[in-house]
């Protein structure tokens, strides 16, 4: 008999545990939307978050590039005869960036490049002139637009985020003639060396368009570029005289036998990230 008795203390205990442990799963599920709610917090802070910059979590980089010109030396160079080593563009720009997700970006860099051509000294040259100077270099500066796609390969963690150390650019850039030069050092009959500049180089087309790759690890990289265009319109002829006129440095003339040289596209250069 006190055995059945005792059913309905076990049930009302059962019942009365059960009862109390509804507030503990409301307060437990209460408690999960917040935990849930931090970490979407937490991944929406990796992806909206700067995850571009090589250093503080900057929303912009600043960047100089320095290229070199890959040119053939041969017997057909006499008349054109560049200094590849010396040769190339400079680039100074700052880069902005559009983050598609903690691992890839879309960066726009515009800036201003300098592109120079260094020139050997040799008898069979015909550009920029017949003359031999201690030193001759023609500058032209444009106004660059690249922008290009970035993917980011390695990270380094710190305080829970994480930071990119390594990562590819591919792009393009369209760039607008600012203004151009030539510039010469001669030593006269007496030995004293004498500097010229003369500006506004004719027959120069007056945009440029390239396309380039880069890997960048921590602060430091390298830059491949390819040019699509050329940099004087290889169509026209050049001389030194005009309307009975002689001149240093070449001018467009249609009746002329020289034609403006094709410069190499391809340039090899290192990249600096600050």
């Amino acid at each position: 008999m006190l055995k059945y008795k005792l059913y309905p203390c076990w049930i009302l205990i059962c019942f009365l545990g059960w009862f109390s442990a509804i507030p503990m799963a409301s307060a437990q599920q209460e408690k999960n939307p917040q935990s849930s709610g931090t970490d979407k917090e937490t991944q929406f802070e990796k992806i909206t978050r700067t995850p571009f910059s090589t250093q503080n979590n900057q929303r912009f980089d600043i960047l100089f590039t320095r290229g070199f010109l890959i040119t053939r030396q041969d017997a057909a160079f006499d008349s054109v005869p560049l200094n590849a080593a010396r040769s190339g563009t400079n680039v100074l720009s700052l880069g902005f960036n559009l983050p598609l997700s903690y691992r890839y970006s879309i960066d726009f860099q515009p800036g201003v490049a300098f592109f120079r051509l260094y020139f050997f000294q040799r008898s069979g040259k015909t550009f920029p002139d017949t003359i031999l100077h201690e030193s001759q270099k023609l500058r032209v500066s444009y106004l660059e637009f690249p922008m290009c796609f970035r993917t980011n390969l390695t990270f380094t963690e710190k305080d829970g985020k994480k930071k990119p150390v390594a990562f590819v650019q591919i792009g393009g850039s369209a760039g607008l003639r600012l203004g151009s030069s030539y510039k010469m050092e001669t030593r006269d009959a007496n030995n004293v060396l004498t500097t010229g500049k003369y500006h506004f180089v004719e027959g120069l087309i007056p945009l440029r368009y390239t396309g380039f790759v880069r890997l960048v690890y921590k602060s430091l990289g390298i830059n491949v570029m390819y040019r699509f265009n050329e940099v004087f319109d290889s169509s026209k002829s050049y001389g030194y005289s005009r309307n009975g006129i002689n001149y240093n440095v070449p001018k467009s003339d249609p009746v002329s036998g020289y034609k403006y040289p094709r410069i190499g596209e391809f340039e090899f250069g290192l990249t600096l990230v600050l």
